[in-house]
């Protein structure tokens, strides 16, 4: 095909149209959607080094070292061996070493019980990979039959925080309307929320091939409502902690639930994204056993986290506010204890390094999704039917 001076011309208007968009959501602190806003426009301008350095910074404000370190990389490779540039790289990759959880300390005495496989396997603890004065403090708990681990009390350790300050202080983008969240053209606006429609309709996609049916679902954990808005639920439902989610839910005709009041046997659909990260041991066993029970018979649940399993993997990214951390045995494990037939697995993202030496746990090397160290891990699982006697 041949080239096009105006297609090439048009392609740079739209990059810097991107990279300005970036500027203004960085200088007024939304940084999700300047990270975005950067990468859309380096999708059409790759060699801009200067822009790779923009959102270098702007990941390292937000303490993704890894990926801080894979732009800070392409400023260097595309701009030279600038020394801000290259300094900016050595940094964050010594900061990300010093996220990587190192220190893994035996307890004292027997094993305690795991509360995501249920198991007396709590064999090893570690500080917490933070800065900030509510989670420096803390300390996770690791499980040597699944690989999983805990934050102890972590009930009052994050107490209300989600009820208003997590969307207030990580996200802010809860001052869109919900005319314009949920507009068409919402993804090319506001580059920053293309991430979350991306993964809600990904999540759509794995649910179609097992067979779902949009009819009755319940988003649990459903922030503003991707999913419910991207599947199109005829009878849309929504567990949601987050004030600020509420006029989203609304606008999309949802109807709020209590999370420890959900009616059985009722939802075709349950998905719970990147959500039971947040809860904490003593209650997420109880939590999925009410999510699958929920189900009407042939229903299906997806439930997606990001990848926990830092026994056998190089994790460098910040963990905050998360007080769960999900090996992919753990968390099919705790599925199947709540009575939940797998019917299929999915790994998503980059991978990460194993650990080298010797490990506390290791998945079996023959299970390609336990082993898997991508970012995120996921499966769908259809429950059982009710007994005749309910």
């Amino acid at each position: 095909m041949p080239d096009r001076p105006h297609a090439r011309w048009f392609s740079a208007v739209c990059a810097w149209r991107f990279y300005l968009k970036g500027l203004g959501r960085e200088a007024t602190g939304r940084r999700e959607m300047a990270v975005a806003a950067y990468r859309a426009a380096l999708e059409r301008a790759p060699a801009q080094a200067g822009w790779w350095y923009r959102l270098g910074r702007v990941q390292e404000s937000m303490r993704q070292w890894r990926a801080a370190a894979d732009s800070y990389h392409e400023a260097v490779g595309h701009g030279g061996e600038r020394p801000r540039r290259a300094e900016a790289f050595r940094r964050v990759t010594a900061e990300a070493e010093r996220y990587l959880i190192r220190d893994f300390r035996p307890l004292a005495g027997p094993a305690g019980r795991c509360g995501v496989c249920g198991q007396a396997g709590l064999s090893w603890e570690a500080d917490y990979p933070a800065d900030s004065p509510l989670f420096k403090p803390a300390r996770i708990r690791f499980c040597r039959i699944c690989g999983s681990g805990a934050v102890p009390d972590a009930a009052r350790l994050v107490a209300d925080y989600y009820r208003s300050d997590y969307a207030a202080g990580n996200r802010r983008d809860r001052e869109l309307s919900p005319e314009e969240y949920f507009a068409p053209d919402t993804e090319r606006r506001h580059p920053g929320l293309r991430h979350y429609f991306a993964r809600a309709r990904a999540q759509v996609d794995i649910l179609k091939a097992a067979g779902a049916d949009f009819g009755r679902v319940l988003d649990y954990g459903a922030g503003p409502g991707y999913f419910l808005y991207v599947s199109g639920a005829r009878e849309p439902f929504a567990v949601e902690l987050d004030s600020h989610s509420d006029k989203y839910l609304a606008y999309l005709g949802a109807t709020k639930l209590d999370p420890d009041q959900l009616p059985r046997h009722h939802f075709d659909v349950v998905v719970a994204s990147h959500v039971l990260e947040h809860l904490t041991a003593e209650t997420v066993r109880d939590t999925m056993r009410r999510l699958v029970e929920s189900l009407r018979p042939g229903g299906l649940l997806l439930v997606e986290v990001p990848n926990g399993g830092h026994l056998y993997l190089e994790l460098t990214d910040a963990q905050e506010p998360h007080t769960l951390f999900f090996a992919a045995e753990g968390l099919r494990r705790l599925l199947y204890d709540a009575g939940a037939e797998v019917v299929s697995t999915y790994a998503v993202g980059p991978q990460h390094k194993r650990r080298s030496g010797a490990v506390m746990y290791a998945p079996p090397e023959d299970d390609a999704w336990a082993s898997s160290g991508n970012d995120g891990i996921g499966l769908v699982v259809r429950g059982s039917p009710p007994n005749n006697h309910e």
